[in-house]
Protein backbone atom coordinates (compact mmCIF):
# COMPACT_ATOMS: atom_id res chain seq x y z
CA UNK A 1 0.00 0.00 0.00
CA UNK A 2 1.37 3.38 -0.98
CA UNK A 3 0.27 6.51 0.80
CA UNK A 4 0.38 10.02 -0.53
CA UNK A 5 0.48 13.26 1.32
CA UNK A 6 -0.19 16.49 -0.47
CA UNK A 7 1.27 19.62 1.07
CA UNK A 8 -0.13 22.87 -0.23
CA UNK A 9 2.11 25.91 -0.01
CA UNK A 10 5.39 24.02 0.40
CA UNK A 11 7.07 25.98 -2.40
CA UNK A 12 5.85 29.22 -0.83
CA UNK A 13 7.22 28.10 2.53
CA UNK A 14 10.65 27.40 1.02
CA UNK A 15 10.72 30.81 -0.66
CA UNK A 16 9.74 32.58 2.55
CA UNK A 17 12.36 30.65 4.48
CA UNK A 18 15.10 31.62 2.02
CA UNK A 19 13.97 35.26 2.06
CA UNK A 20 13.85 35.26 5.86
CA UNK A 21 17.35 33.81 6.05
CA UNK A 22 18.73 36.43 3.65
CA UNK A 23 16.85 39.26 5.39
CA UNK A 24 18.19 38.13 8.77
CA UNK A 25 21.75 38.08 7.45
CA UNK A 26 21.42 41.50 5.80
CA UNK A 27 19.76 43.22 8.75
CA UNK A 28 22.09 41.61 11.29
CA UNK A 29 25.13 42.67 9.31
CA UNK A 30 23.80 46.24 9.13
CA UNK A 31 23.14 46.52 12.86
CA UNK A 32 26.45 44.86 13.78
CA UNK A 33 28.36 47.18 11.43
CA UNK A 34 26.68 50.22 12.94
CA UNK A 35 27.23 49.08 16.52
CA UNK A 36 30.89 48.16 15.89
CA UNK A 37 31.42 51.68 14.52
CA UNK A 38 29.67 53.19 17.54
CA UNK A 39 31.82 51.12 19.90
CA UNK A 40 35.00 52.17 18.09
CA UNK A 41 33.88 55.81 18.35
CA UNK A 42 33.46 55.46 22.12
CA UNK A 43 36.92 53.90 22.38
CA UNK A 44 38.40 56.80 20.42
CA UNK A 45 36.63 59.28 22.67
CA UNK A 46 38.02 57.62 25.82
CA UNK A 47 41.53 56.78 24.54
CA UNK A 48 44.47 58.76 25.91
CA UNK A 49 45.87 61.33 23.50
CA UNK A 50 49.56 61.87 23.78
CA UNK A 51 50.71 61.64 20.18
CA UNK A 52 47.36 60.62 18.68
CA UNK A 53 48.56 57.32 17.23
CA UNK A 54 46.38 55.25 19.52
CA UNK A 55 43.19 57.09 18.61
CA UNK A 56 44.07 56.91 14.92
CA UNK A 57 44.57 53.13 15.12
CA UNK A 58 41.17 52.33 16.64
CA UNK A 59 38.77 51.07 14.00
CA UNK A 60 35.97 48.60 13.41
CA UNK A 61 35.86 45.69 11.02
CA UNK A 62 32.96 43.40 10.12
CA UNK A 63 33.11 40.21 8.10
CA UNK A 64 30.85 37.37 7.01
CA UNK A 65 31.95 33.75 7.15
CA UNK A 66 30.93 31.14 4.58
CA UNK A 67 28.47 29.76 7.12
CA UNK A 68 26.64 33.09 7.21
CA UNK A 69 27.88 34.06 10.65
CA UNK A 70 28.72 37.74 10.96
CA UNK A 71 31.70 38.75 13.09
CA UNK A 72 32.94 42.13 14.22
CA UNK A 73 35.89 43.67 16.00
CA UNK A 74 36.28 47.16 17.38
CA UNK A 75 39.63 48.36 18.64
CA UNK A 76 43.16 47.89 17.34
CA UNK A 77 42.80 45.47 14.42
CA UNK A 78 45.72 43.53 13.00
CA UNK A 79 45.86 45.89 10.01
CA UNK A 80 45.98 48.94 12.30
CA UNK A 81 48.68 47.30 14.39
CA UNK A 82 50.77 46.67 11.27
CA UNK A 83 50.48 50.37 10.31
CA UNK A 84 51.87 51.31 13.73
CA UNK A 85 55.08 49.39 14.44
CA UNK A 86 55.80 51.77 17.32
CA UNK A 87 53.06 50.02 19.34
CA UNK A 88 55.35 47.08 20.07
CA UNK A 89 58.86 47.20 21.39
CA UNK A 90 61.39 45.97 23.93
CA UNK A 91 62.62 47.67 27.03
CA UNK A 92 65.68 46.82 29.04
CA UNK A 93 64.89 46.03 32.65
CA UNK A 94 67.15 47.14 35.52
CA UNK A 95 68.62 43.64 35.97
CA UNK A 96 69.64 43.46 32.31
CA UNK A 97 66.82 41.35 30.87
CA UNK A 98 64.58 42.64 28.12
CA UNK A 99 60.80 42.71 28.18
CA UNK A 100 58.39 43.13 25.28
CA UNK A 101 55.68 45.73 25.60
CA UNK A 102 52.52 46.48 23.67
CA UNK A 103 51.59 50.16 23.90
CA UNK A 104 47.76 49.91 23.58
CA UNK A 105 47.62 47.29 26.35
CA UNK A 106 49.88 49.30 28.62
CA UNK A 107 47.57 52.28 28.19
CA UNK A 108 44.55 50.15 29.08
CA UNK A 109 46.02 48.30 32.08
CA UNK A 110 48.98 50.38 33.22
CA UNK A 111 52.63 49.32 33.43
CA UNK A 112 55.59 49.13 35.75
CA UNK A 113 58.98 50.50 34.80
CA UNK A 114 62.06 50.73 37.00
CA UNK A 115 60.08 49.80 40.08
CA UNK A 116 57.41 52.44 39.60
CA UNK A 117 53.82 51.62 38.62
CA UNK A 118 52.08 53.86 36.11
CA UNK A 119 48.30 53.48 36.22
CA UNK A 120 46.43 52.73 33.04
CA UNK A 121 43.89 54.87 31.30
CA UNK A 122 41.19 52.31 30.45
CA UNK A 123 39.39 53.02 27.20
CA UNK A 124 38.41 49.60 25.81
CA UNK A 125 36.61 47.97 28.75
CA UNK A 126 34.64 51.06 29.84
CA UNK A 127 33.48 51.58 26.25
CA UNK A 128 32.35 47.96 26.01
CA UNK A 129 30.62 48.11 29.40
CA UNK A 130 28.82 51.28 28.32
CA UNK A 131 27.62 49.90 24.95
CA UNK A 132 27.11 46.18 25.68
CA UNK A 133 23.42 46.29 26.64
CA UNK A 134 22.63 48.71 23.82
CA UNK A 135 24.30 46.41 21.29
CA UNK A 136 22.47 43.34 22.61
CA UNK A 137 19.08 45.06 22.61
CA UNK A 138 19.52 46.45 19.08
CA UNK A 139 20.48 43.03 17.71
CA UNK A 140 17.56 41.40 19.57
CA UNK A 141 15.13 44.06 18.30
CA UNK A 142 16.38 43.69 14.71
CA UNK A 143 16.06 39.90 14.72
CA UNK A 144 12.57 40.10 16.24
CA UNK A 145 11.45 42.73 13.71
CA UNK A 146 12.66 40.71 10.72
CA UNK A 147 11.14 37.45 11.99
CA UNK A 148 7.79 39.15 12.64
CA UNK A 149 7.60 40.29 8.99
CA UNK A 150 6.97 36.68 7.97
CA UNK A 151 3.22 36.20 7.79
CA UNK A 152 1.81 32.96 9.15
CA UNK A 153 0.63 30.48 6.53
Amino acid sequence: MIGQIKIDGFTDLLQKTKKLSQDLQDETRTVITTEAQNLASRMKFRAPRDEGNLVEAIESKVWKLKTGVVGAVAGITHEAFMRHPEFKGRIKRPHGKHKDYYYPASQEYGWTAFGKHYPGHPYIRPSWDERKLIIQSRIRYTLKRVIETVKPI
